[in-house]
């Protein structure tokens, strides 16, 4: 299959910071292409939207979903060094917003708009999913969902700051970051998937990990029509 990769385009900027980016590669064939949006991990604090994790080949999450006739859309946002917590929830919606309002200049379905991520960017991805009604499916791999459950101290180790380590009062405040806290009544497709201690990294076929939810993903912009 034919596809059109859109590199580093500005979807926003924010006084005082670096402009966001995000790259679109979009089916060749497509009229107007259903999108994921895919939100790398990195404990808030590293990543980058061109690279999977070291465990997947690079650009097989990119490859399998065009391949399965949808467009994907990886985005950088703002690092806790660079700015607290909400700002990567800011940018992440920022950059939903640009895709829909270009959604016809690159051959997009602005109404049918998913988004998955892998740990930190799992955690993004349901923030989109559940305060945006109109995100039709979310997969998150390996998120926190809960960061009031988190032991004191868990995030002292790290070089910049967290989302979590920047409010003013950890235990009263984790919920403001926790997806539980956002999370509404209304339905939505949801897939959550966590590791396996059985398997070791590197150790499985990135394909038979990434085919659940790229099937599942198409089959939820079909039923949300």
């Amino acid at each position: 299959m034919r596809l059109v990769i859109y590199s580093g385009l500005t979807y926003a900027e924010v006084p005082g910071y670096r402009p966001l980016l995000l790259d679109l590669h979009v089916p060749d064939d497509a009229a107007a292409a259903p999108v994921v949006v895919w939100i790398h991990g990195g404990g808030f604090v590293s990543g980058d939207r061109r690279y999977l994790p070291a465990t997947m080949a690079p650009d097989s999450i990119f490859a399998a979903l065009t391949g399965a006739g949808l467009a994907c859309a990886t985005v950088d946002y703002r690092l806790a060094a660079e700015a607290g917590w909400p700002a990567q929830r800011n940018d992440i919606a920022a950059a939903i917003s640009f895709l829909r309002a270009r959604a016809g200049e690159y051959g997009l379905a602005s109404g049918r708009l998913a988004t998955w991520g892998e740990s930190a960017g799992g955690h993004l991805a349901l923030m989109a999913g559940l305060t945006d009604s109109q995100v039709a499916a979310v997969v998150a791999w390996y998120p926190l969902t809960d960061l009031t459950l988190l032991p004191p101290g868990a995030f002292s180790g790290m070089a910049a700051k967290t989302p979590a380590s920047s409010l003013s009062a950890p235990f009263d405040n984790w919920a403001r970051v926790s997806v539980i806290s956002s999370s509404s009544k209304s339905s939505k497709n949801i897939l959550t998937r966590h590791c396996d201690s059985r398997v070791k990294p590197g150790g499985s076929n990135p394909g038979e990990r990434q085919a659940p939810a790229n099937s599942w993903i198409a089959s939820s912009f079909n039923s949300s029509q």
